[in-house]
């Protein structure tokens, strides 16, 4: 973002505002722009000298647009340079900036290099710059006050760990007293050193010292068994993914958070052997913010609690592609809660079975079985 610009308004006053483009990177290095487009973040559009409108050579679309710095551009512009493009943002951005202070009777002449870009409130090793491609960039504003804790490394943790990671959230916590496993890194995302195997490094740990290397700075790992009886660590998260296969514990920490009133999202897969394959089943159970206490201690209690030990999922089989299947389900139903996706219709207990394809919603008066025939 650059400015302040001067420019000429409709009744021929001088104010000023700002230009703003959608930044390239390349890991640290900012790259050569992609396109020639710039955006206009002020009360009006710029006009000539002898209140000519400039729509014709530069303004080309006069829809608004949100930014993830917060501000809302008014207009969009378009000025193509000569030859194959603008070697650098500084040289784009001084360009646009120049065409319109010169109607004011100035000569714009300020520096600008390419990180003049604005960027506000940003937790990533690397700025996301896809929302901002795609023009959803104000829905980055959503992450930004979330705090979440993620309880249970294993295979569909590891998994929520990765999405989550990924967005602009202001911290992540994993909690985890397991150590990495050759069992476990067959079912995680990305690949795992050997050394961190024959090491038994601890799964919370080794997952935030990767991930907040490279993707969100603020990830911690905690070495640490969650339990209900000192759950009060855990009451600044906004929200709370709880991916544990315990089934007892589970439903204790559950109802244990639902007691100090945060939010939670609970993980749940079911897989059964039959004569022709595999059944399986991805559940999620979740909570949103307007939900009081006895929404919340409700869901809490309905969560399954197997400790049979007749699930197989349990006893031998694991299987990488349904665990990411119930994290990425889960991180939807997050996204959910906070507005990034729409919510309609607001199902809190959801089940997706593979076999049949078949969505369920729990709450929705549709019967659900637990296994498939």
């Amino acid at each position: 973002m650059v400015g302040p610009v001067p420019y000429r308004q409709r009744d021929g006053s001088v104010a000023h505002g700002y230009l703003i483009c959608h930044l390239e990177r390349e890991g640290e290095r900012i790259a050569t722009p992609n396109d020639h487009t710039a955006h206009w973040v002020a009360d009006e559009k710029p006009y000539t000298a002898d209140g000519r409108s400039l729509d014709n050579e530069l303004v080309h679309d006069v829809s608004s647009r949100d930014w993830p710095n917060g501000h809302v551009s008014i207009c969009g512009m378009s000025r193509k340079p000569p030859g194959s493009g603008y070697p650098d943002y500084g040289q784009k951005m001084l360009a646009y900036a120049r065409s319109i202070a010169r109607h004011t009777g100035k000569n714009w002449k300020r520096d600008i290099t390419g990180t003049g870009a604005v960027i506000e409130g940003n937790n990533m090793v690397d700025q996301e710059t896809g929302l901002t491609r795609s023009a959803i960039g104000d829905l980055d504003q959503l992450f930004k006050q979330e705090k979440l804790a993620v309880i249970g490394a294993g295979g569909t943790g590891g998994y929520i760990v990765d999405l989550i990671a990924k967005c602009n959230v202001a911290s992540i916590v994993i909690y985890d007293d397991d150590v990495v496993s050759q069992h476990t890194q067959l079912r995680w995302p990305g690949v795992v050193s050997r050394r961190v195997v024959e090491e038994g490094q601890n799964k919370a740990e080794y997952l935030a010292r990767v991930y907040a290397s490279r993707t969100n700075r603020n990830i911690a790992g905690k070495a640490r068994r969650v339990r209900k009886s000192d759950l009060t660590y855990l009451k600044d998260r906004t929200m709370v993914f709880v991916a544990i296969d315990r089934g007892p514990d589970r439903r204790k920490i559950l109802t244990g958070l639902a007691e100090l009133g945060v939010n939670f999202i609970d993980c749940g897969i079911d897989m059964h052997r039959y004569p022709d394959g595999l059944t399986a089943s991805a559940r999620v159970t979740r909570t949103a913010r307007d939900d009081d206490y006895q929404t919340r201690h409700s869901l809490a209690e309905q969560t399954p609690g197997r400790d049979t030990g007749e699930d197989i999922y349990e006893v031998a089989i694991q299987s990488g592609d349904v665990n990411a299947l119930n994290a990425t389900l889960a991180v939807i139903a997050w996204k959910q809660s906070i507005g990034f996706y729409r919510d309609n219709p607001r199902h809190r207990r959801m089940k997706l079975h593979v076999a049949s394809g078949r969505w369920v919603g729990h709450d929705s008066g549709i019967e659900d079985r637990d296994h498939e025939n």
